[in-house]
């Protein structure tokens, strides 16, 4: 584990830079490559879906410091790129990775969900920054202590009315299971023709999202 920006490689070659502030993520990255990090599968499955379809409009939900956002940025330019990610610190991580690579991108300081207000999320007591929190539920290990921090959350319709040209056609959505909340939040602007990369936790979750993916319309793949 370190600080500081270094080279993030795909298949042995250099495709972005990324900082590192001692986390997970990061340090995967750095010594196994995109391809092989702990989400190395997905990755890949997400970085040949950008090349090959070239979206116009990407939305990266729940991004933490935005790897697969600014990954996919960085393999079609031309794709408009919208971050959704609560924590501050996780956003600045955001804004440093996009001005390394030069590249531009829509950060929104809030999270998704089914309603436009106020929430919270909880870390662990002394730190301020997770790969693992969710709206309004204390996921923190059990017997530790717990920190709460006030945070916006908006609805993805509401976002959709004010700027039409946001309408996405790839999303990435993992929100440790907040993700049906996300997904009503989209109202009747859900986006029926855009490829969905969704974490699944958990069956009841699974049951709650297939409503919103009928199977005539959808096909699905199951990346373990």
């Amino acid at each position: 584990y370190f600080n500081g920006k270094f080279q993030a490689r795909m298949y042995g070659k250099k495709v972005l830079t990324l900082i590192n502030t001692g986390h997970q993520i990061e340090n995967e990255i750095y010594w196994r490559g995109f391809e092989n990090c702990h989400e190395g599968l997905s990755t890949r499955i997400w970085a040949e879906i950008v090349r090959q379809t070239k979206p116009r409009c990407i939305w990266d939900i729940g991004a933490s410091s935005g790897t697969y956002g600014v990954l996919a940025k960085a393999i079609s330019p031309s794709s408009e790129v919208t971050f959704f990610e609560p924590i501050p610190k996780a956003v600045k991580m955001i804004e440093e990775n996009l001005r390394l690579n030069k590249l531009n991108g829509i950060i929104y300081e809030a999270a998704l969900g089914d309603f436009t207000g106020d929430g919270e999320i909880f870390f662990v007591e002394g730190t301020d920054f997770a790969t693992s929190v969710t709206v309004n539920k204390n996921t923190t290990p059990t017997g530790s202590r717990s920190t709460k921090m006030g945070i916006k959350v908006l609805r993805a319709d509401s976002i959709i009315e004010q700027r039409e040209a946001l309408v996405p056609d790839l999303v990435k959505l993992d929100v440790e299971t907040f993700e049906p909340e996300v997904l009503r939040g989209f109202g009747q602007r859900f986006p029926e023709k855009a490829i969905f990369l969704i974490e699944i936790l958990n069956e009841s979750n699974a049951v709650q999202l297939k409503l919103f993916f009928p199977e005539i319309s959808y096909n699905f793949y199951n990346i373990d």
